[in-house]
């Protein structure tokens, strides 16, 4: 009996051993339940360039904000700002309560003014104007003495002098006034009973201001102290008006749309020789075909309508009194993501057209004015050309030139899209325009057809861009070429850093870092940039003019303890046009040599750039894939490229990343029996049928699919309203642009008709309500997974879409996707 009892006690002992042990290992914390920085962002400096102001998210997507003075390591903390801004000496802002804060940034002290509707500054941003509910004031901000006080709302100030525009309500009547401010004293220069003011505007010269009532436009100058009235027809609803600045006060453009409204019945009809479907058709006929655009011209008072319902889409500029008009419907249907057209300079002064160039593509980006409007720059698929509106001659600037300023990878295999894909970059005299090409920034003369590459990538493949491109081509700015332009360097290793260049001087390289620079600001010779990449956080980096490089904020301190190793970047041959291709080598957190660990392959088209890029522990992923999660689980990862071959995406993809694997096999430290792939949209096509062809893996997760080429050819995306045929003809699927003369090679890179051929268990995943892929070509794969008594496992989310972004789905997601490789290769 005794031994007896001493064995239950043992047996006893055991058991709750066992059970506690599993509690502990079922409660593990899990890395990404830490807080972590996800990204940071920054915003603006100050006019000197001692602080700077940004904002930190993090992996709960919740933001602070911060302002920090990099010289003097003073820093304040904000949970909520609105309309920040910087004085000489001040920082100001709003916060969700409507709450102003004026900060002093050389005494430190705050100056608060409680519900306030807005605030505006003054061209010198020495004075401040403080809207209220009802009534406003003007603050000195040398003193932060009061002024004035209104009974009304300061609306906008003069940008070049202390006037100021106010809207004010007298014994029942609105008035318009304009009041000037000299040495604290006001005056009122200009005052106008109106009705129903909806829109006012100063031109950029501050000479006159512009604004409209209920029926009515009004040009005020105020050097002649004289009105240009003009009475709008009754058609127009000036409620809706698009109203343009301006500039110049020359002419106000605007749209007004026509009495279209698009079809409003219950039937719709599809007629097949329409130009596009009905549902694309119809959103065109609704919002653009009949939205008209305007010109007031103020030298003659006429009001001109500029466009038709044949040239309907056009590209103007308030500087000019000219635009780009073209016809959408002209060529098609093509089955393009935009349309090819013929472009036309359209005259206003006398509504005449000329041809520019035929069939240019209209992807945005693809032309444009120059920024004083003595040129159309276009691309025609293969070279820049430049159109000289004035003589109406147009030469092609890149034709001789052995360099190549287009890629056929950036959208797809058939259209050929720009280097310069937000358009050239300007000289502030128009006397140069800059160009990329592959790897380099090439500058042209616009007066004597010269051009000189101002930068040498030779075979290196190091990248040059300038900083901040698409900011500058789309607010229409320029660069001036007698100051020092930044350039952002990239280098086939992953480091990165920045150059400058002067016209005479040349280029100047400065300090290499491990990484990838982002957020470039420059400022009375301070330069503040961000510096991260997977295995970096997000630090921020001050650069001076004594050439001190220093971090002046670091996020996530704690990952330096984890010891997270640099990527190493393996290549490999493939037997398809003799690439060269690129994978990045993640290595598992605390990896020791001495132990065999799994790897999972992370697949979609070039993907070794994502070594660029951080992202923090975190369950908030939008596809449930998370490169830290995985590395602090003893994960090995592979981000590899995949080359592409026409008309056989799906051989293409597997040649690829079994060459990619046979590489990486040579680290013996990867157990190549344990090996998972995981793919989302384009790289779940991948995923998807790799895995219908290959051996190497054991395990799949694939996400927002297709898996059938031929049902997916013939599908509509309801979002997009238009055919998916434009996206396996000319995007990502590279395939020929005729599934009924090709409809063999549909079938061969279709992985619905290999699913017999899939021996590894599959997680698949979509949102509901994803059209991007057609949420239902994940249950064909699931369905017929689950008919071949395949495992197979699939998760549907209620209101997502091709991507999760719901919170909780997206642990969820997380959470399933980790456990699911974990079940299979651990």
């Amino acid at each position: 009996m005794k031994i007896i009892n001493t064995f239950i006690r043992v047996l006893l002992i055991l058991i709750f051993s066992h059970s506690y042990c599993n509690a502990q290992k079922n409660h593990t914390r899990h890395i990404a339940d830490s807080l972590w920085t996800k990204d940071i962002f920054l915003n603006k400096i100050s006019p000197k360039g001692d602080w700077v102001f940004f904002d930190e998210l993090d992996n709960r997507m919740e933001r602070k904000y911060k302002l920090l003075n990099a010289q003097k390591n003073i820093d304040f903390e904000f949970n909520e700002i609105r309309k920040p801004e910087f004085t000489e000496t001040q920082f100001i802002y709003l916060n969700n309560k409507k709450d102003l804060t004026i900060k002093d940034l050389k005494q430190l002290k705050d100056y608060k003014y409680a519900n306030c509707q807005s605030y505006l500054l003054n061209s010198t941003n020495t004075v401040i104007a403080i809207n209220y509910k009802e009534s406003s004031v003007l603050i000195n901000l040398d003193n932060y003495s009061v002024i004035a006080k209104f009974n009304g709302y300061v609306n906008n100030w003069n940008p070049i002098s202390n006037i100021f525009s106010l809207t004010t309500n007298e014994e029942g009547s609105d008035y318009l006034k304009l009041i000037q401010l000299k040495n604290n004293d006001i005056d009122i220069i200009f005052s106008k009973p109106v009705i129903d003011l909806n829109w006012q505007e100063w031109t950029d010269n501050g000479k006159s201001l512009f604004f409209l009532e209920k029926d009515l436009f009004t040009n005020y100058t105020i050097h002649s102290k004289k009105s240009i009235e003009k009475q709008i027809n009754n058609s127009f609803d000036t409620s809706t008006l698009n109203l343009r600045k301006p500039v110049h006060g020359k002419f106000v453009y605007f749209n007004q749309k026509g009495n279209n409204n698009g079809n409003q019945n219950m039937m719709e009809v599809w007629e097949g020789a329409d130009k596009w479907i009905f549902p694309r058709k119809n959103e065109y006929e609704k919002n653009e075909k009949f939205n008209f655009l305007y010109q007031w011209n103020i030298e003659n008072n006429q009001i001109k309508q500029l466009t038709d319902t044949v040239y309907s889409s056009y590209i103007t500029n308030p500087r000019f009194n000219n635009s780009i008009v073209y016809n959408k419907l002209q060529y098609e249907p093509e089955f393009f993501e935009f349309p090819f057209s013929d472009l036309y300079l359209k005259t206003h002064d006398d509504n005449s057209q000329s041809l520019i160039a035929q069939h240019i593509y209209t992807k945005e980006g693809n032309f444009n004015f120059s920024v004083k409007g003595n040129y159309i720059v276009y691309f025609d698929q293969k070279d820049w050309w430049l159109y000289h509106i004035k003589t109406k001659t147009k030469r092609n600037l890149t034709q001789n030139i052995k360099a190549k300023f287009f890629s056929e990878w950036v959208d797809g295999a058939t259209l050929k899209l720009p280097y310069s894909r937000f358009g050239p970059i300007w000289s502030d005299d128009e006397k140069f325009l800059m160009i990329y090409s592959q790897y380099d920034i090439w500058l042209f003369n616009t007066e004597n057809n010269s051009h000189e590459k101002i930068t040498n990538s030779g075979d290196t493949k190091t990248r040059y861009r300038i900083f901040n491109d698409f900011n500058l081509v789309s607010s229409g700015g320029s660069i001036d070429t007698k100051d020092y332009i930044y350039l952002k360097v990239s280098y086939e290793n992953h480091s990165s850093s920045w150059a400058t260049w002067k016209k005479g001087k040349g280029l100047k390289l400065h300090d290499k870092l491990k990484g990838n620079i982002d957020y470039f600001f420059y400022q009375n010779n301070q330069i503040y940039f961000k510096l991260s990449k997977f295995n970096l956080s997000p630090i921020i980096y001050n650069y001076n003019l004594q050439n001190n490089l220093r971090v002046v904020y670091e996020t996530n301190k704690e990952l330096k303890n984890l010891h997270i190793k640099d990527e190493e970047l393996v290549y490999y041959d493939v037997p398809i046009n003799n690439e060269r291709l690129k994978g990045a080598l993640l290595y598992p957190i605390n990896y020791n040599p001495d132990k065999k660990y799994p790897l999972i392959v992370s697949v979609y088209e070039r993907n070794s750039e994502s070594a660029k890029l951080f992202d923090p522990p975190s369950f908030s992923n939008y596809t449930g894939f998370n490169v830290l999660n995985l590395l602090s689980k003893e994960y090995f990862i592979l981000l590899s490229d995949i080359v592409y071959l026409k008309n056989n995406p799906g051989k293409a993809a597997t040649l690829s990343l079994e060459a990619a694997l046979d590489k990486v096999f040579e680290n013996k430290s990867i157990d190549k029996n344990r090996v998972g792939i995981i793919g989302h949209s384009f790289g779940g096509y991948q995923t998807g049928f790799v895995i219908t062809q290959s051996n190497y893996f054991k395990t799949a997760v694939i996400g927002s699919t297709t898996i059938d080429l031929v049902t997916y050819y013939h599908d509509i995306s309801w979002s997009m309203k238009r055919e998916q045929m434009w996206r396996i003809e000319n995007q990502q699927f590279r395939m020929s642009p005729d599934f009924y003369k090709f409809k063999q090679d549909y079938v061969n890179n279709s992985t619905l008709y290999h699913l017999d051929k899939i021996k590894i268990p599959v997680l698949i995943w979509t949102g509901k309500e994803d059209d991007n892929a057609n949420w239902y070509q994940n249950t064909y794969l699931y369905t017929g997974l689950r008919r071949l008594n395949k495992p197979v496992k699939m998760l549907l989310f209620n209101k997502e879409r091709h991507s999760v972004v719901t919170p909780v789905n997206q642990k969820l997601l997380t959470i399933e996707i980790e456990n699911w490789f974990d079940k299979y290769l651990k």
